[in-house]
């Protein structure tokens, strides 16, 4: 979803900057801009990433079950595990 509002200001840029040099588009511009930075700022490197609960569910299922019969699984697994879990259990 952050990745398409931020496609989105990129976009609004495009479109105004084509558009006229009035002081209020270049404010707009400006604060486009910002937005996009400040967006790129705080996701600090994350990759968003849309996974629809029915895939997750199963997903953790299955590395759950894979823990079970492989007792040092992988810590990058393990990890993708916790992030699914959390973000399931988020409202």
């Amino acid at each position: 979803m952050l990745g398409e509002y931020r496609a989105w200001l990129q976009s609004e840029i495009q479109t105004l900057e084509q558009q006229t040099q009035d002081a209020y588009v270049l404010g707009q511009i400006d604060m486009a801009k910002r937005a996009i930075a400040r967006l790129d700022s705080q996701r600090g490197g994350e990759l968003p990433l849309s996974v629809r609960r029915p895939q997750a569910t199963s997903v953790l299922t299955a590395l759950e079950m894979l823990s079970q019969r492989q007792t040092n699984l992988d810590p990058a697994l393990r990890g993708l595990g916790e992030m699914l879990r959390n973000a399931l259990n988020d409202p």
